[in-house]
């Protein structure tokens, strides 16, 4: 199958028709089987009117679309028509944004949703595929839900214009937890500063295209067509960078210096502070009048997207996840990579202690990485933006995330199963 990426340049030029003209001799030219457009692509004042366009354009181009549009009540969808299906291919179906918009999914009937059946794969030749929106990627509970159902490739809509190392390191952290494809397409405005691109990842490697034509850099519509039958890679050095700053607030170790270290003979964790609570994983220190939740997990734990939610919590705790296995890892890229997603997925400091790594991550308040190599055989942390899956959600600006009125909705994703 073949799936065409398209990256509108939203200057004064720019017009729909005008860039549909271009995708129709791409079309025209080319085996195609989708083509996709980014988040808010076009504004519609309601679903059918917006399905409506969708008619339109599958008219003009002949082929599956899926793109993004703004509704007038404020909800961000992804839609889906296939003019031409097979039998047993999806026709049309949608996908609405969880997070970051005036309306979300929660703010409908759970009904609607059920009707329009957004967590359902959309089925096209031999592949099952999944939508998902901008920062929606940022929330695991959802690549969860959609996963359930089926997922061969995982298609991401943006708006664009991003901070391109956070995005790479949680598309890239998505490519290695799960066993699709992940691409991803965003709009580019030359007027701001931060980039846009066309990305695909499969196992943590990126993926090139077969066939491309234009480039945000040069402001002109990019369109690159991927081919998942026949797949090229195209090696990264994937240098990490790691700080180097030195916090003494708290800190993890593999010996009594630090406030928590790693029996590696016992193979637990241990401290030299008073625990104020015990739990069956985990347990609870207070230092400085700072509650700390110290979490210990595997390396097959960092690899389940779910370990971090079946935990024990308590609103104002930081949370550390240790991560420990005696034995070595080989792929250290991977590791590497899935630290960084758990980290900003769920606002938590984790570190991950083999036989040939030591090595921690947390976030920052706009979800950028440190990196921590060890420092006198300790990596310490400030306890900034540590709290855990209670403060990702929202108490006053719901375009910012996921509002806190929402938490318990969003937590029961988790626990929906395929109908």
């Amino acid at each position: 199958m073949k799936i065409l990426m398209i990256q509108p340049i939203y200057d004064s030029q720019f017009t729909v028709r005008a860039l549909l003209a271009k995708v129709e001799k791409i079309v025209a030219q080319q085996e195609v089987d989708i083509v996709v457009f980014p988040e808010s692509f076009y504004q519609a004042a309601t679903y059918d009117a917006a399905m409506k366009i969708m008619y339109k354009m599958a008219e003009k181009l002949h082929v599956a679309l899926l793109s993004g549009v703004s509704l007038a009540d404020g909800s961000e969808w992804a839609l889906y028509y296939n003019p031409n299906p097979s039998d047993w291919e999806t026709k049309e179906t949608a996908f609405v944004k969880h997070s970051t918009a005036a309306k979300l999914a929660f703010d409908y009937e759970p009904q609607l949703l059920q009707d329009k059946n957004i967590y359902r794969p959309i089925y096209l030749r031999d592949y099952t595929l999944q939508a998902i929106i901008s920062h929606d990627l940022f929330f695991p509970l959802i690549t969860e839900r959609l996963e359930q159902e089926g997922m061969d490739m995982l298609i991401h809509l943006t708006q664009g214009n991003v901070k391109m190392s956070k995005w790479h390191n949680v598309l890239r952290g998505r490519s290695f937890e799960t066993s699709a494809l992940v691409v991803c397409t965003m709009g580019h405005d030359p007027e701001q500063k931060q980039a846009s691109d066309i990305i695909a990842y499969r196992k943590g490697v990126r993926i090139v295209p077969e066939f491309m034509v234009g480039d945000s850099f040069d402001h002109e519509d990019a369109c690159h067509l991927f081919d998942l039958d026949c797949l090229e890679y195209v090696p990264e050095k994937n240098q990490n960078y790691y700080s180097d700053k030195k916090y003494e607030t708290f800190t993890i170790g593999n010996d009594v210096e630090a406030d928590v270290y790693f029996d590696a003979r016992r193979k637990r964790l241990k401290t030299k502070l008073k625990k104020i609570e015990q739990h069956e994983n985990s347990f609870v220190v207070e230092k400085n009048g700072e509650r700390v939740h110290i979490h210990s997990g595997t390396f097959k734990d960092l690899k389940n997207r779910l370990y971090v939610h079946n935990q024990p919590s308590t609103p104002g705790e930081h949370h550390i996840i240790v991560y420990h296995v005696n034995k070595y890892i080989n792929n250290k890229q991977k590791a590497i990579a899935l630290l960084k997603l758990r980290a900003i997925e769920s606002r938590i400091a984790v570190v991950l202690i083999t036989k040939n790594m030591f090595v921690g991550a947390k976030t920052t308040r706009y979800k950028d990485i440190q990196l921590f190599n060890p420092i006198d055989e300790k990596i310490g942390f400030d306890l900034t933006f540590m709290k855990g899956i209670d403060s990702v959600f929202q108490r006053s600006n719901r375009k910012l995330g996921i509002p806190k009125k929402y938490e318990q909705a969003y937590l029961a994703l988790k626990h929906e199963q395929r109908t």
